[in-house]
């Protein structure tokens, strides 16, 4: 029984090293996703009908009148927001 104890602690201690090499190892690649190009544009509010949609971000808010009612999103396009209106699609 001796000499399996030896080895099975061994064999913990391997685990737990290998999992806090991989688990550093993550947080030192720090993957963030792929970045988007700067003339992406990037949606911030889907699809609506709303008379006024909004948009808030931290202490910031936007808020864009819609009063004909057309369906509409709001999306972000080199550092500035903007109203975009969807046309059908024939």
């Amino acid at each position: 029984m001796k000499r399996y104890g030896k080895w099975l602690l061994a064999l913990a201690a391997a685990l737990v090293l290998g999992i806090a090499i991989g688990f550093a190892g993550g947080r030192a690649i720090n993957f963030t996703g792929p970045k988007q190009a700067a003339s992406a544009y990037q949606v911030v509010v889907g699809p609506t009908t709303k008379k006024t949609v909004t948009y808030s971000e931290g202490s910031s808010s936007y808020s864009f009148p819609n009063p004909k009612g057309k369906l509409v999103q709001i999306v972000y396009h080199k550092d500035a927001y903007q109203l975009v209106t969807l046309d059908d699609a024939k």
